[in-house]
């Protein structure tokens, strides 16, 4: 097989087993509640069952393919994952500055003080975060 391909073949089919893995954690958690996210598990138990079972033949099907191919593992660094994530909250804290809330009430002394005491703190430290993401990565 083409080096090129080989390449190509290890990055999708490692995104696809990285999905497969993160739908089985949905069917196997009865669900999640933070402070402002919460996942409800809607699925019957029956539904979970045939869903993991399905997901289960995809895994399969890719541990037959690793054993039968010479397609190497795609290595991932925890540093670049967590980069693109600190990176993201850091664009999400951006989005909550009064200025772009404006719109839905920003500009008010309430939202001021939140985004003061609360909402910039968190910012700042996702800012912090994503640049020590990106030195570890150097």
């Amino acid at each position: 097989m083409e080096c090129n391909l080989e390449k190509t073949l290890s990055i999708r089919l490692a995104l696809l087993e990285e999905r497969v893995l993160e739908m089985r954690k949905f069917l196997r958690t009865p669900g999640y509640r933070g402070n402002f996210y919460s996942l409800t598990q809607d699925l019957s138990p029956r539904e979970r069952e045939e869903m993991d079972a399905l997901l289960e033949e995809v895994l399969q099907i890719l541990n037959s393919l690793k054993g039968e191919t010479s397609i190497p593992a795609h290595e991932e660094k925890t540093s670049r994952i967590l980069a693109g994530m600190a990176n993201t909250a850091f664009v999400s804290g951006l989005e909550l500055e009064p200025k772009r809330m404006k719109g839905y009430g920003g500009d008010t002394p309430q939202y001021q003080e939140i985004w003061e005491t609360r909402l910039r703190p968190i910012r700042d430290l996702f800012h912090a975060l994503a640049q020590k993401t990106e030195e570890a990565r150097k």
